[in-house]
This record gives C-alpha cells, structure tokens and sequence, in this order.
C-alpha cells in the first residue's frame, strides 16, 4: 500500500497534533520511560533516528486506545486510492494494518514539526517555577 499524505495545514492538523501527542504520553507512561521528565522524554524520542521514530509510533498505536475522532484526525492527512482525503466512509474499508500504516505514516511527518513555545534563550532567562 502506498500512502499519499496530504500537507498538515489548518485546525485539523492541530487535533492530529494532539493525537500523536497523545500516542506519545502512552509511550512516556510505559516502565521503560516513566522516569524521565517530560523534557527528557520528548529529546529522547527527538533523537531518534527515523526507522526508531518509526517503531515507536508503530509500538505506540498498538499500545494507546485513542478514539474514533483521533484516529480520523490522523487519517485525514493521507489520501485513499482516489485521491479523497481519509474520512468516516472511506476509512471503514480499511483493514487494520492499512490504518497503523497510514497512522504511523502521519505521525511521522508530524514528528518533523518542531514546536517550541519558550525559546532557549528566555528559558535561560527566567526564573524557575515552583
């Protein structure tokens, strides 16, 4: 199968933001991860070579139960055979293996955007919260 995705642009790709987010907090909470802070955890998986992001995601999907909505929010960023954008209809057909590829393949495009709210500079600037 191969998997067209489609840009990660408007409100929606915020929610699949959110779900891979989500996939990633199951892996955090796992023994092998649990006691690494949230920073330390998310360099972790930064650091990663792709192939490593890969089975990660792969693990993480088989690990975390995300809902229908998530789910579909990762979906809608790849194309089916005719060009259609994921949706409800067109994703029940789907066997499951095609749905862990195709969400693993979004997740990994998502995992090339990287989002940092407090630059490294102002975080070396201020105070520490208590």
């Amino acid at each position: 199968m191969t998997i067209k995705l489609l840009p990660l642009t408007g409100l929606k790709s915020v929610h699949a933001l959110c779900a891979f987010n989500a996939l990633l907090f199951g892996v955090h909470c796992t023994p092998a991860h649990a006691a690494k802070s949230e920073e330390e955890f998310y360099r972790w998986f930064d650091d990663l070579k792709r192939e490593d992001k890969e089975k990660t995601i792969r693990y993480a999907v088989g690990l975390c139960k995300l809902g229908e909505d998530e789910m579909l929010d990762l979906l809608a960023f790849a194309q089916d055979p005719n060009g259609l954008a994921y949706g409800a209809a067109n994703a029940a057909g789907l066997k499951p293996a095609e749905i862990v590829d195709i969400i693993t393949a979004v997740c990994l495009k998502i995992s090339d955007i990287k989002l940092k709210s407090v630059s490294e500079e102002l975080k070396k600037n201020s105070l520490p919260i208590a």
